[in-house]
């Protein structure tokens, strides 16, 4: 279990006060803002149109996760005012920073690629046929990264900080009430909603694809 591994192998124990814990959800809003604010970072130090390389995603592993603190810093600030790490904290301080690791490492073996936009707001109509009858449903949500690869895919990515990674997906799946349908059909909605934004601007010649990628499993070696 993970309370093993950070008290017995990581050697980081939880204090007596658990007061200022967070939960699940919180933990995700803050990987969130912590990887936004990482890249935003890696943007602006690169000044290659939205350009992330290789060699800048070492750098920043190479720092020994200085800089990515002060990003999860930020972060908790943010989503509750927090500046004093105590109990349950600590330890989901140390699982973001691990998240984020994760994702750079992965991020390196595709890199170079172009960040298309963060944290973006989308909103959009579908229409479905229910018994004969049309209907049409609002529907939106926000899509965690946009970018774009060396050979021209463009992703349509979704973090899942939580749950775990199912290398067997169906289209059955999707639509069933199982432990994760509602990631895979979350995920094929952003999907979606840039291939009709896509469309409306004349960008759809591109390769897309959806991605729902989990920051506990995506790690590589260094």
């Amino acid at each position: 279990p993970l309370s093993f591994f950070f008290s017995h192998v990581a050697e980081i124990r939880e204090q007596d006060d658990t007061d200022d814990g967070i939960d699940a959800r919180v933990m995700g809003n803050i990987f969130h803002y912590a990887a936004q604010r990482m890249y935003t970072e890696l943007i602006d130090r690169s000044g290659k149109n939205n350009t992330i390389s290789s060699d800048q995603i070492s750098l920043l592993l190479a720092d020994h996760g200085r800089r990515i603190q002060t990003y999860i810093d930020e972060a908790f600030k943010k989503e509750g005012g927090i500046n004093d790490f105590q109990g349950e904290n600590i330890i989901l301080r140390a699982v973001v920073e691990r998240f984020l690791l994760n994702l750079l490492r992965h991020d390196r073996t595709l890199a170079p690629f172009t960040i298309l936009a963060m944290e973006r707001p989308f909103s959009f109509s579908l229409t479905i046929n229910k018994k004969g009858e049309n209907l049409t449903l609002r529907t939106g949500g926000i899509i965690d990264r946009l970018d774009m690869l060396k050979d021209g895919t463009i992703r349509v990515v979704d973090y899942k900080t939580g749950g775990h990674q199912d290398t067997d997906v169906t289209l059955e799946k999707i639509f069933q009430n199982g432990e994760h349908a509602g990631y895979y059909l979350q995920t094929l909605l952003y999907f979606l909603a840039y291939i009709k934004k896509a469309k409306g601007e004349h960008k759809n010649e591109l390769p897309v694809k959806p991605v729902l990628f989990y920051p506990a499993k995506a790690a590589t070696d260094d």
